[in-house]
């Protein structure tokens, strides 16, 4: 399916899960980054990873949202 067929809930549920594979590499590249002693990156790692953490809540928000709408593609067709 491309992403211009699918529904606005489809398109909710991929951003959900594509932000949690997001928000698991970042942390996983603050590890590394920790080991590796850079701390100076670590901090800006961790900054970044917190506001990929509000976004994150966000999409979870609006397919909580979604979840109680009629289905649509994204693109606004029934």
């Amino acid at each position: 399916m491309s992403r211009e067929d699918e529904t606005k809930l489809e398109m909710a549920q991929r951003h959900v899960e594509e932000g949690l594979e997001r928000l698991e590499r970042q942390r996983r590249l603050i590890s590394d980054l920790t080991q590796d002693g850079r701390y100076r990156l670590v901090s800006a790692a961790q900054r970044f990873l917190a506001e990929m953490e509000q976004y994150q809540a966000k999409a979870e928000d609006h397919l909580e949202e979604t979840l109680g709408e009629p289905s649509i593609t994204a693109e606004g067709h029934a």
